[in-house]
């Protein structure tokens, strides 16, 4: 009997310390990806390589996974993967004025499920919205490329997941602030056709809908 709970409490402890080294490479994966992201909103016209040692943390994460069921630990390295997803988003948006396809994603050692893409995506358009406000060369894409997927986040209903309602919400939020900031920009050309437009993003909070949501 006592080598049967020897064994049983081996084997546990074996699993924590595999979901704590899948849960580490995802801690350093979100942490990488988010720097990303912040380096992406002030890069200018140079698009910043990845941070170091980010393919190499998916690199060793898929060597974890090799020959396991990534459904069973999939919740380890969620969280990593949506960070990375939103990053890669964003970067091919203003590399391309495109949506990311979802082939693109075939590199890394997890399966980038269509939950997973949606959620990606989802975030990258608050992104877009912000970089849009505070880099206006780029306002113009910004604003077509939310205008184009608001049929498709209108038509894809999870009435079950929460979290895809939240991040609907978000977006319609983030496509009301750049058509607002889209009709200030326009009025301002007609009032004052010789100067340049100019975007103050402090404006927007004029519109109650907005400022009650931020």
């Amino acid at each position: 009997l006592y080598s049967m709970f020897h064994n049983a409490q081996q084997a546990y402890d074996a699993e924590v310390d595999y979901e704590e080294s899948l849960k580490r490479h995802n801690r350093d994966i979100t942490r990488l990806s988010k720097r990303h992201i912040y380096l992406l909103h002030r890069c200018g016209s140079q698009i910043p390589a990845l941070p170091k040692g980010l393919l190499e943390h998916w690199k060793e994460l898929g060597s974890l996974l090799e020959s396991k069921d990534q459904t069973r630990y999939r919740r380890c390295f969620t969280g990593g993967l949506e960070e990375f997803l939103e990053a890669q988003f964003l970067q091919y948006f203003l590399e391309h004025n495109a949506i990311l396809p979802w082939s693109n994603f075939e590199s890394i050692p997890v399966t980038v499920t269509p939950y997973d893409y949606l959620m990606g995506l989802a975030d990258c358009t608050g992104e877009v919205t912000k970089y849009a406000l505070g880099n206006q060369e780029k306002f113009d894409q910004a604003l077509a490329y939310l205008r184009a997927l608001s049929p498709f986040f209108a038509s894809v209903n999870l009435s079950t997941n929460k979290n895809w309602a939240n991040k609907r919400t978000t977006f319609r939020l983030s496509l009301r602030k750049l058509e607002r900031a889209s009709a200030m920009l326009e009025m301002q050309r007609i009032e004052y056709p010789n100067l340049d437009p100019v975007l103050d993003p402090s404006d927007l909070m004029a519109d109650p809908a907005i400022s009650a949501e931020t």
